[in-house]
């Protein structure tokens, strides 16, 4: 299984060369940012949204990288797939942040299929109970969606709340998972 590493990043990067690849999954626009073989970063949009917004923020995300426009050689089918089977560490994923950040995107790569717990809960997790705004912070400065499933927090007054992507995206994402796994384990195609 590829290890998921964590960085800070330099407070002076150089300039990074990274491979984007944009790429239309059913509904959706899946893009994605690799260095090497490393997936860096994974964002979402509509494809009747189109792709501006999610190129956008990935520049924003990583304002020390040159995006050079890749064609995609199977790296949007082996996210999809991944994610599918809930097999989160299956990609070699490198994710820079804070050592906070980590300890946060690491408990939510501890999650198990469809579970869904609140920002409180995560912050139990991860020894600090008073912590649940920055955990909310830190889940929404997730780099790589879907893979580190910060879709599944959910707030604790009820409903999906936000999301980097869009409520309207997080509840999709949710549905999709919750016909996967049905599917899955009553052996009938999703």
């Amino acid at each position: 299984m590829p290890a998921t590493r964590f960085e800070t990043l330099p407070r002076s990067p150089s300039r990074t060369d990274i491979a984007s690849i944009t790429q239309t999954e059913g509904d959706l626009i899946v893009h994605s940012a690799w260095m090497g073989e490393q997936l860096v970063w994974l964002g979402l949009a509509w494809v009747k949204d189109g792709a501006e917004s999610v190129h956008a923020k990935a520049q924003r995300a990583l304002p020390h990288c040159n995006f050079i426009p890749t064609a995609d050689t199977g790296q949007t089918g082996r996210i999809m797939t991944a994610w599918r089977a809930n097999r989160l560490n299956d990609l070699p994923m490198t994710l820079f942040g804070t050592p906070f950040q980590h300890k946060v995107w690491q408990a939510l790569l501890a999650l198990a299929p469809l579970e869904r717990p609140t920002y409180g809960q995560i912050a139990a997790r991860i020894g600090n109970q008073k912590a649940c705004r920055a955990v909310g912070t830190a889940v929404g400065s997730n780099p790589i969606t879907l893979l580190v499933p910060c879709h599944r927090i959910l707030p604790h007054a009820g409903g999906v709340g936000n999301y980097g992507w869009g409520a309207p995206m997080k509840g999709y994402l949710l549905a999709l998972e919750d016909k996967a796994y049905a599917a899955a384990t009553t052996g009938r195609a999703a």
